[in-house]
Protein backbone atom coordinates (compact mmCIF):
# COMPACT_ATOMS: atom_id res chain seq x y z
CA UNK A 1 0.00 0.00 0.00
CA UNK A 2 1.41 3.39 -1.00
CA UNK A 3 0.79 6.62 0.86
CA UNK A 4 -0.54 9.81 -0.76
CA UNK A 5 2.88 11.43 -1.19
CA UNK A 6 4.23 8.38 -3.01
CA UNK A 7 1.16 8.17 -5.24
CA UNK A 8 1.37 11.89 -5.94
CA UNK A 9 5.04 11.56 -7.01
CA UNK A 10 4.25 8.61 -9.29
CA UNK A 11 1.33 10.52 -10.82
CA UNK A 12 3.59 13.54 -11.40
CA UNK A 13 6.10 11.33 -13.25
CA UNK A 14 3.36 9.77 -15.39
CA UNK A 15 1.86 13.20 -16.12
CA UNK A 16 5.26 14.40 -17.25
CA UNK A 17 5.62 11.37 -19.52
CA UNK A 18 2.09 12.00 -20.88
CA UNK A 19 3.12 15.54 -21.88
CA UNK A 20 6.03 14.14 -23.90
CA UNK A 21 4.01 11.56 -25.81
CA UNK A 22 1.34 13.85 -27.24
CA UNK A 23 2.17 12.86 -30.81
CA UNK A 24 1.56 9.15 -30.22
CA UNK A 25 -1.78 7.49 -30.90
CA UNK A 26 -4.26 7.09 -28.05
CA UNK A 27 -3.62 3.35 -27.97
CA UNK A 28 0.17 3.82 -27.80
CA UNK A 29 -0.22 6.36 -24.99
CA UNK A 30 -2.50 4.06 -23.01
CA UNK A 31 -0.20 1.09 -23.44
CA UNK A 32 2.95 2.99 -22.52
CA UNK A 33 1.40 4.59 -19.43
CA UNK A 34 -0.12 1.26 -18.34
CA UNK A 35 3.24 -0.46 -18.77
CA UNK A 36 5.10 2.24 -16.83
CA UNK A 37 2.51 2.20 -14.05
CA UNK A 38 2.72 -1.59 -13.73
CA UNK A 39 6.51 -1.46 -13.73
CA UNK A 40 6.72 1.25 -11.07
CA UNK A 41 4.22 -0.36 -8.70
CA UNK A 42 5.67 -3.82 -9.37
CA UNK A 43 9.20 -2.64 -8.55
CA UNK A 44 7.99 -0.89 -5.40
CA UNK A 45 6.11 -3.96 -4.23
CA UNK A 46 9.05 -6.28 -4.94
CA UNK A 47 11.67 -4.11 -3.22
CA UNK A 48 9.66 -2.41 -0.52
CA UNK A 49 6.69 -4.67 0.29
CA UNK A 50 5.66 -2.83 3.46
CA UNK A 51 5.17 0.80 2.62
CA UNK A 52 7.59 2.51 0.23
CA UNK A 53 8.83 5.94 1.15
CA UNK A 54 9.26 8.90 -1.16
CA UNK A 55 12.99 8.11 -1.36
CA UNK A 56 12.16 4.55 -2.42
CA UNK A 57 9.96 5.87 -5.21
CA UNK A 58 12.71 8.23 -6.34
CA UNK A 59 15.12 5.30 -6.49
CA UNK A 60 12.73 3.34 -8.74
CA UNK A 61 11.99 6.38 -10.92
CA UNK A 62 15.71 7.12 -11.29
CA UNK A 63 16.11 3.72 -12.94
CA UNK A 64 13.53 4.65 -15.59
CA UNK A 65 14.04 7.01 -18.50
CA UNK A 66 13.47 10.66 -17.81
CA UNK A 67 10.05 11.82 -19.09
CA UNK A 68 11.75 13.90 -21.79
CA UNK A 69 13.25 10.72 -23.25
CA UNK A 70 9.79 9.63 -24.35
CA UNK A 71 9.43 12.62 -26.63
CA UNK A 72 9.67 11.49 -30.23
CA UNK A 73 12.37 12.94 -32.42
CA UNK A 74 10.52 14.94 -35.07
CA UNK A 75 12.63 13.61 -37.95
CA UNK A 76 12.07 9.98 -36.97
CA UNK A 77 8.34 10.45 -36.62
CA UNK A 78 7.54 11.52 -40.18
CA UNK A 79 4.79 9.35 -41.59
CA UNK A 80 3.03 8.99 -44.90
CA UNK A 81 -0.16 6.93 -45.00
CA UNK A 82 0.69 5.40 -41.62
CA UNK A 83 4.20 4.25 -42.48
CA UNK A 84 7.41 5.84 -41.34
CA UNK A 85 9.29 7.52 -44.20
CA UNK A 86 12.20 5.16 -43.56
CA UNK A 87 9.95 2.21 -44.37
CA UNK A 88 8.71 3.98 -47.50
CA UNK A 89 12.33 4.52 -48.52
CA UNK A 90 12.95 0.79 -48.30
CA UNK A 91 9.77 -0.01 -50.27
CA UNK A 92 10.72 2.44 -53.03
CA UNK A 93 14.29 1.06 -53.08
CA UNK A 94 13.05 -2.49 -53.62
CA UNK A 95 10.65 -1.20 -56.28
CA UNK A 96 13.50 0.58 -58.05
CA UNK A 97 15.20 -2.78 -58.49
CA UNK A 98 12.28 -5.13 -59.10
CA UNK A 99 10.06 -2.98 -61.31
CA UNK A 100 12.62 -2.52 -64.13
CA UNK A 101 13.45 -6.23 -63.96
CA UNK A 102 9.79 -7.24 -64.27
CA UNK A 103 9.11 -4.77 -67.09
CA UNK A 104 12.16 -5.98 -69.03
CA UNK A 105 11.26 -9.63 -68.43
CA UNK A 106 7.67 -9.11 -69.58
CA UNK A 107 8.89 -7.23 -72.66
CA UNK A 108 11.27 -10.09 -73.51
CA UNK A 109 8.58 -12.71 -72.99
CA UNK A 110 6.11 -10.74 -75.10
CA UNK A 111 8.73 -10.28 -77.80
CA UNK A 112 8.44 -6.52 -77.70
CA UNK A 113 11.54 -4.83 -79.00
CA UNK A 114 12.59 -1.26 -78.73
CA UNK A 115 13.60 0.92 -75.89
CA UNK A 116 11.51 -0.72 -73.15
CA UNK A 117 14.62 -1.79 -71.25
CA UNK A 118 15.99 1.77 -71.39
CA UNK A 119 12.68 3.20 -70.20
CA UNK A 120 12.59 0.65 -67.37
CA UNK A 121 16.16 1.56 -66.43
CA UNK A 122 15.33 5.28 -66.33
CA UNK A 123 12.28 4.49 -64.20
CA UNK A 124 14.48 2.47 -61.85
CA UNK A 125 16.99 5.33 -61.58
CA UNK A 126 14.20 7.81 -60.78
CA UNK A 127 12.82 5.47 -58.09
CA UNK A 128 16.35 5.00 -56.75
CA UNK A 129 16.76 8.77 -56.38
CA UNK A 130 13.38 8.96 -54.63
CA UNK A 131 14.46 6.13 -52.30
CA UNK A 132 17.67 8.02 -51.52
CA UNK A 133 15.68 11.17 -50.72
CA UNK A 134 13.21 9.29 -48.50
CA UNK A 135 16.13 7.51 -46.84
CA UNK A 136 17.74 10.85 -46.01
CA UNK A 137 14.53 12.20 -44.50
CA UNK A 138 13.68 8.96 -42.65
CA UNK A 139 17.23 8.02 -41.67
CA UNK A 140 16.40 7.81 -37.95
CA UNK A 141 14.36 4.68 -38.64
CA UNK A 142 16.42 1.51 -39.26
CA UNK A 143 14.67 0.89 -42.58
CA UNK A 144 15.42 4.45 -43.68
CA UNK A 145 19.06 4.04 -42.75
CA UNK A 146 19.26 0.77 -44.70
CA UNK A 147 17.56 2.36 -47.72
CA UNK A 148 19.87 5.36 -47.55
CA UNK A 149 23.01 3.21 -47.52
CA UNK A 150 21.79 0.76 -50.18
CA UNK A 151 20.53 3.46 -52.55
CA UNK A 152 23.75 5.45 -52.15
CA UNK A 153 25.76 2.33 -53.02
CA UNK A 154 23.54 1.58 -56.04
CA UNK A 155 23.72 5.17 -57.29
CA UNK A 156 27.50 5.06 -56.89
CA UNK A 157 27.62 1.82 -58.88
CA UNK A 158 25.42 3.35 -61.58
CA UNK A 159 27.69 6.38 -61.81
CA UNK A 160 30.62 4.03 -62.39
CA UNK A 161 28.88 1.58 -64.75
CA UNK A 162 26.67 3.77 -66.95
CA UNK A 163 29.50 5.80 -68.56
CA UNK A 164 31.26 2.56 -69.51
CA UNK A 165 28.00 1.16 -70.89
CA UNK A 166 27.32 4.20 -73.05
CA UNK A 167 30.93 4.66 -74.16
CA UNK A 168 30.96 0.99 -75.23
CA UNK A 169 27.76 1.42 -77.26
CA UNK A 170 29.10 4.61 -78.90
CA UNK A 171 32.24 2.80 -80.09
CA UNK A 172 30.15 0.01 -81.58
CA UNK A 173 27.81 2.40 -83.35
CA UNK A 174 30.65 4.61 -84.63
CA UNK A 175 32.55 1.58 -85.95
CA UNK A 176 29.32 0.38 -87.52
CA UNK A 177 28.94 3.70 -89.30
CA UNK A 178 32.53 3.56 -90.52
CA UNK A 179 32.03 0.05 -91.83
CA UNK A 180 28.89 0.98 -93.69
CA UNK A 181 30.59 4.07 -95.20
CA UNK A 182 33.51 1.99 -96.37
CA UNK A 183 31.06 -0.46 -97.91
CA UNK A 184 29.40 2.36 -99.82
CA UNK A 185 32.66 3.80 -101.14
CA UNK A 186 33.75 0.36 -102.22
CA UNK A 187 36.84 0.08 -100.05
Amino acid sequence: MVNKKVKKRIDAYLKSVRKNIRDKSAMEKRELLRSLTEHIYGALEARFPDSPSLDDVEMVLDELDRPEAFQADSSSNLHLLGWNLGVWALVVLVSSILLPLFITAIALIAGVTGDIASIAMVMGIVLLIIALSLGIVGRKHPAGKAALIASAILIGALILVLPMRFSGSNEESSSGILNSESDISGE
